[in-house]
C-alpha cells in the first residue's frame, strides 16, 4: 500500500481579512497524479503555493512524508519539490543556464550538472536546445524547458499550476504526454486546472474546489458519473440536470420532475437533484420493448452537429438531451418536430 506524500488537515487561509481557503482536508498518495479543478479564483493556486511553502496557512496542518511543515528543515523539504507556474518564468541566457541553475545552487559538481542537464533535455525532446537563447523559444518550447528545469534534480513532488493554459492544442497534447511520462518514474504530481477534460485525461484522482471549499474528491469516473452537488455537476458541464421531489417505494425512487415521473434504483426522499447522462439516453421512432423503466414520448426541439455525434433535445415535458451516432441519426430521419421516444434505465439516473 502506497503512503501519503502530502497530508492537509483543516487548512484555512485568509488574505486581507477574506477567507480564500476553508477547512481544506486532502491526502495525496505517493506516485499519483492528483488534479485540483475549479473556476478562476476558487483557490487552486493558493493550495499549490502553500504546499510549496511560498505562503503560510492561517491555520491547519500540512505534512510532507509524515513530517510537519513547521519542522526546522523547511529548505531541505522544499528542495524535494518544485512548482511550475502558469506563466513560465525564465532567466536571461541559454536553455542550459536555465535548466542547470537549480543544480548549481545546490552545489552539484560541474560534470554531474552537464550529465543531468543533458538527460533532462533529452527526456523533454529538446536535447539540441542547450545553447539556444531562451528569448528565441516558442511557448511550447519554453514549457518543455520548464519541465526539464523541474525534473533535472529528480524531485519527489511536482506542482503544476494550469500547465496547458497558454498553449495551442498541439502543444497541449505534447505537455500532457510529458506529464504522463514524468509520472511513470513514480514522481507525484499535483496539478491545478479549470479544464475537466484535462483532469479526466491525466489524473488518478480529482478534487473539485469552489470558493475556497473542497466540494468532492474522487476518481474521474466517480466525479463525472456521481457528482455529490449541483455545483459540481454544473462545473463539469453535465447536461440533463434537473430538480425534483422523490419518494421511495419498494426500494425504488420515484421522482417527479415537473409532471414527469422518473424512476431510479437509488436515492432519498424529498427534494433532490437528478443527472441523466446524454450517452445513456436512447432515442427511437417507435416505443421499444426493453428493460428501461423510463420511456417517454416527445418531439425534437433542437438538433446540434457534434461531428460523429448529433446532439438531439427532445421535449417530453422536460428537455431530455441525447447523443446519437450520425449514421443512426440519418437512418432514423430525425428532424425538428419529429415525434420520438426516449428511454433510459433506472440505473442510469443519478440522484443526489
Amino acid at each position: 500500500m502506497k503512503k501519503n506524500i502530502i497530508e492537509i488537515s483543516n487548512l484555512n487561509k485568509n488574505y486581507d481579512g477574506k477567507q480564500v481557503l476553508k477547512n481544506i482536508n486532502l491526502n495525496v498518495t505517493e506516485g499519483e497524479i492528483f488534479a485540483v479543478i475549479g473556476p478562476s479564483g476558487a483557490g487552486k493556486t493558493t493550495i499549490l503555493r502553500i504546499i510549496n511553502m511560498l505562503d503560510k496557512p492561517t491555520s491547519g496542518k500540512i505534512f510532507f512524508n509524515n513530517r510537519d511543515y513547521n519542522n526546522r528543515n523547511r529548505l531541505k523539504t522544499r528542495r524535494k519539490m518544485v512548482l511550475l507556474f502558469q506563466d513560465t518564468g525564465v532567466m536571461s541566457g541559454s536553455v542550459y543556464d536555465n535548466v542547470s541553475y537549480g543544480l548549481k545552487i545546490r552545489g552539484v559538481d560541474k560534470t554531474e550538472i552537464k550529465e543531468k542537464v543533458a538527460n533532462a533535455l533529452r527526456e523533454m525532446g529538446i536535447e539540441s536546445y542547450g545553447k539556444r537563447d531562451v528569448k528565441t523559444l516558442s511557448g511550447g518550447e519554453k514549457q518543455r524547458m520548464a519541465f526539464a528545469r523541474a525534473t533535472v534534480f529528480n524531485p519527489e513532488l511536482i506542482l503544476l499550476d494550469e500547465p496547458t493554459a497558454n498553449l495551442d492544442p498541439k502543444n497541449v497534447g505534447v505537455v500532457e504526454k510529458i506529464i504522463k511520462k514524468i509520472n511513470k518514474s513514480n514522481t507525484t504530481i499535483i496539478m491545478s486546472t479549470h479544464r475537466f477534460e484535462e483532469a479526466i485525461s491525466l489524473a488518478d484522482r480529482i478534487a473539485v474546489i469552489c470558493r475556497g471549499e473542497i466540494l468532492q474528491v474522487g476518481a474521474p469516473e466517480e466525479i463525472f458519473r456521481k457528482p455529490t452537488s449541483k455545483q459540481v455537476a454544473e462545473f463539469i458541464g453535465l447536461e440533463n440536470l434537473f430538480e425534483g421531489v422523490s419518494t421511495i417505494k419498494e426500494g425504488i425512487s420515484e421522482i417527479y420532475i415537473n409532471k414527469i415521473k422518473v424512476y431510479a434504483t437509488s436515492g432519498k426522499e424529498g427534494k433532490v437533484k437528478v443527472v441523466i447522462h446524454p450517452e445513456d439516453v436512447i432515442v427511437s421512432r417507435e416505443k421499444i420493448v426493453s428493460s428501461a423503466r423510463n420511456t417517454f414520448k416527445g418531439k425534437i426541439v433542437e438538433i446540434s452537429d457534434k461531428g460523429v455525434l448529433v446532439k438531439v433535445v427532445v421535449d417530453v415535458g422536460i428537455p431530455i438531451i441525447t447523443l446519437v451516432m450520425r449514421r443512426s441519426f440519418e437512418e432514423l430521419n430525425l428532424n425538428i418536430n419529429s415525434k420520438v421516444y426516449v428511454s433510459f434505465k433506472m440505473s442510469c439516473v443519478h440522484v443526489f
